[in-house]
């Protein structure tokens, strides 16, 4: 397979887009947030890249690595 179909492709993944949205939003960031916090972003993120429902686990697991991509990135 090429490797530009498979860039393609992996845009057109929800999973991707939210991992992407989420890079993005935690560039963003001015200060450490909680997990609750976190998990309302992924749960807005989610819905605008088209997963509004995704389970409970995912939620979870996305926002614990948010809040590791925001730590990152203040503490650079």
């Amino acid at each position: 397979m090429r490797l530009d179909y498979l860039q393609h492709v992996r845009r057109h993944d929800p999973s991707e887009r939210i991992w992407q949205a989420l890079k993005h939003l935690a560039q963003r960031e001015k200060r450490i947030i909680s997990l609750a916090e976190a998990i309302k972003r992924v749960k807005v993120v989610a819905r605008r890249e088209g997963a509004p429902e995704i389970p409970e686990s995912a939620v979870r697991f996305y926002a614990d690595e948010y809040r590791e991509m925001v730590a990152r990135q203040l503490a650079n």
